[in-house]
């Protein structure tokens, strides 16, 4: 059985042997806790095979960008509030057990903001870096940031704030500069307060 989406839902899943249900709650992508519940018929032995994002494994696919700065703590999973580490295979990670009504599963991806550089080949973005939390990918919009400062990612000056009043409900990256604050929102919320200008690659 696979967990592939991190998305708040119940799912009821028909296996060979008896019915299992699962419910997911998750703050994600706006955190990286993500919780599971198990509930059988009778205990049942299966695979649960459970998505580790790339991000979480410091990897961009493709090849064409990577990360410069380097991870946080690295991700976790408890079972029954016990650390365990599991098999991970193919970008998954497999847990084999017999599983009873009540058993739970807790993820903790690290979030921290990250900077990303494009490969050399790409001539118009060589020498700049773009920003991710978690799986998103931010920029900044013209909206939050009239005088047009770009940020310098400085681990001590840039703070990840929560905005439920913002977009349905955003994180936010404030950094302050020398010139002055920038404001940097998720990618897909931009265009949606106006015309105005929009930068995702920012000089070094």
């Amino acid at each position: 059985m696979y967990v592939n989406l991190f998305i708040a839902n119940k799912a009821e899943i028909n296996l060979k042997h008896g019915l299992v249900n699962i419910e997911q709650k998750t703050g994600y992508p706006w955190n990286g806790k993500v919780n599971l519940s198990v509930s059988t018929e009778k205990p049942l032995k299966f695979t649960m095979k459970i998505r580790i994002p790339a991000w979480v494994q410091n990897e961009i696919p493709g090849g064409l960008y990577h990360y410069t700065n380097a991870p946080g703590k690295s991700y976790q999973v408890k079972l029954n509030g016990k650390t365990i580490k599991g098999d991970l295979k193919n970008g998954y990670l497999e847990i084999t057990r017999t599983w009873k009504t009540g058993d739970q599963i807790e993820l903790q991806f690290p979030m921290q903001v990250r900077t990303v550089e494009v490969d050399s080949q790409v001539k118009d973005d060589t020498g700049k870096f773009a920003v991710e939390y978690g799986p998103l990918v931010y920029c900044m919009e013209e909206a939050d940031n009239p005088a047009w400062i770009s940020p310098i990612l400085l681990p001590k000056s840039s703070v990840v704030e929560w905005r439920p009043d913002l977009l349905g409900g955003i994180n936010v990256i404030r950094e302050k500069t020398n010139e002055g604050n920038c404001v940097l929102i998720p990618y897909y919320t931009w265009s949606n307060r106006g015309v105005g200008k929009m930068e995702v690659f920012y000089s070094k």
